[in-house]
């Protein structure tokens, strides 16, 4: 019975995990046209394109670290689990899997500051417009008209 104590906020942790690592690092849209559009709609210069394709890079290449060390987590521990490992080394895995979700938010708290720097005051203001539309306003999702 206790497994399952601990294999309830394991899942729990590889969801909040899984979610923003999947976000990281995109572009602003599905398609070149959107990010094409969004490009335009920020008024970008060829140097602001290129800080933000640079800090974008990096920012990839540190959720690809931080997805790969996620995987061996959830390696672990489901070997841990299957084997009925003591809760000790089963909480050691949990925790760092919490320790992972809190690397994503500081990594996405980072890179959203390190483009708010590119980005002139009407620019900022258009990327918070532009997020807030496509990420989706809570409201949304609470039912409530727009």
């Amino acid at each position: 019975m206790r497994i399952w104590v601990l294999w309830v906020p394991a899942c729990c942790a590889l969801f909040l995990v899984l979610a923003p690592s999947s976000w990281a690092g995109k572009k602003p849209g599905k398609s070149a046209g959107e990010r094409e559009a969004w490009i335009q709609e920020l008024g970008l210069s060829k140097d602001q394109q290129a800080r933000i394709d640079g800090i974008r890079k990096e920012h990839r290449e540190l959720m690809k670290k931080i997805k790969a060390e996620r995987e061996s987590l959830v390696k672990d521990l489901t070997k841990l689990v299957k084997e009925k490992t003591a809760d000790a080394d089963l909480q050691g895995k949990v925790d760092a899997l919490h320790g992972l979700k809190k690397q994503v938010g500081e990594a996405m708290d980072k890179y959203m500051e390190n483009l708010r720097v590119v980005l002139t005051p009407i620019q900022q203001a258009k990327f918070a417009l532009w997020m807030d539309k496509h990420r989706g306003a809570k409201g949304k999702h609470t039912g409530e008209e727009e």
